[in-house]
């Protein structure tokens, strides 16, 4: 199961033929990218709730708290990828308003940095869970607050 997670973490840029893009292509990737974001929003919305939710009680070990710091890298990296999917979607704008048509490049760059900050993203917040999980197992309600 495990083999298989470096071919999951690389997706290298796919080179375009042709002197144009293909208008089906080019709302796919505008799609993708707008799709990527709003599961990046989501993600860091369910998060939040997480931290802010008060249906739990707090573990009372400091270094299943010191886990949560997780969730600021794993943020930033999620920031990142909405930042990129936006870029995304300049780029296929500047594509139909500009003349320059030379914008595959930037188009594919920017989908490929969107998609590796999500999956770092979804790396980080998974460590955490596996903490959190291991945590919750073996506890059995005795380190809490």
């Amino acid at each position: 199961m495990f083999a298989i997670l470096p071919e999951l973490l690389q997706w290298a840029p796919v080179s375009v033929n042709g002197s144009t893009l293909d208008p089906k292509g080019l709302e796919a990737v505008v799609a993708l990218a707008q799709n990527l974001c709003q599961w990046a929003f989501l993600i860091i919305g369910g998060s939040v709730v997480i931290l802010l939710g008060t249906s739990y009680r707090r573990p009372a070990s400091s270094w299943i708290r010191r886990s949560f710091a997780l969730f600021v890298p794993a943020w930033m990296c999620l920031a990142g990828s909405i930042y990129e999917g936006t870029q995304v979607q300049r780029a296929a704008l500047g594509y139909y308003f500009l003349s320059n048509k030379n914008i595959k490049p930037v188009i594919n760059e920017d989908a490929y940095s969107q998609i590796r900050c999500i999956q770092w993203g979804l790396v980080l917040l998974g460590i955490w869970l596996l903490i959190f999980l291991i945590w919750w197992i073996s506890n059995k309600g005795k380190d809490l607050e």
